[in-house]
């Protein structure tokens, strides 16, 4: 395992380029987000910042920046939405994003599995989304693709318990975010027997962190609640990171804990990068 940030976090470092930034956290591996086009954003040496992953050229060249640059792209994220009238615009857009990730060896695909609209009822949904990743599945078959607990349906054991069921391929597995199945409303304790139930399925992470008055955190609580006041930096919060990873290690999963700290918003400009490190130095002390 390693430490890891997604790429929106790190332009609160003051860096233009997000290589300066990865080096002031010493860090060596971003999650990197991709648009509904395939596009992502990329400082390459050279100056091109802009790639499509629907572009063979394009892939080649950012696989080639990565290198050069000695990143490691720990995930790509997406941010699907197979509610959408144009659903093979989302399953095209998909099947490039992993075809480009086998190429570069981007070892997961982060997807997701909230509606975007009511067009489709509960079940047609779940067929929906069941039926894009059987084909972006078939069309890569070196991928890993992990859908984050997220919202109010992939934070449902039941949800992933049916996902998992129909799509019946062991590449299909979790983003796991450790923050959401606790925002959801999860007694902490169920937490980590939720994450212990699916560890062997975790293909990336999200790292975050709630700090919720004692006597409320093993008890139901309503989704999300009071998030905005209680979110915390991920060396400050309720869940207990050494004990995640342990559960993870067990398991077997060897790859990024990727930093998702919500609560910067909280701090001050010049706090920020203070924070972003002690959550760096507190993941890194754990492995």
């Amino acid at each position: 395992m390693y430490v890891s940030i997604r790429d929106c976090m790190l332009p609160v470092m003051g860096k233009s380029d997000p290589c300066e930034a990865l080096a002031e956290l010493g860090l060596a591996s971003v999650e990197i987000t991709v648009g509904k086009d395939t596009k992502l954003s990329w400082v390459a040496p050279g100056g091109k910042n802009t790639f499509a992953l629907s572009n063979d050229k394009d892939v080649d060249e950012l696989k080639a920046a990565l290198k050069k640059q000695r990143v490691g792209a720990c995930a790509f994220l997406m941010g699907n939405d197979f509610s959408s009238e144009d659903f093979d615009g989302e399953v095209k857009a998909l099947v490039a994003t992993c075809k480009a990730a086998e190429v570069i060896g981007v070892p997961a695909v982060r997807v997701d599995m909230l509606p975007h609209t009511k067009r489709l009822n509960d079940e047609e949904f779940v067929k929906a989304c069941v039926k894009a990743m059987k084909l972006a599945l078939r069309e890569c078959p070196k991928i890993r693709i992990g859908v984050e607990n997220h919202g109010g349906t992939s934070n449902r054991p039941e949800f992933i318990e049916r996902i998992f069921g129909d799509i019946g391929e062991v590449r299909f597995g979790l983003t796991l975010d450790t923050g959401n199945f606790y925002w959801y409303g999860h007694p902490l304790e169920q937490v980590y027997k939720i994450i212990e139930k699916y560890a062997s399925r975790v293909y990336h992470t999200h790292i975050k962190n709630i700090s919720y008055p004692k006597e409320i955190r093993n008890t139901r609580r309503e989704v999300g609640y009071k998030y905005g006041e209680y979110v915390c930096p991920i060396y400050q919060g309720d869940v207990d990171h050494k004990r995640v990873v342990a559960i993870l290690r067990k398991a077997g999963y060897g790859h990024g804990l990727c930093i998702e700290d919500e609560s910067l918003g909280k701090f001050s400009e010049a706090e920020r990068k203070n924070v972003l490190r002690k959550d760096v130095e507190h993941l890194k002390s754990l492995l």
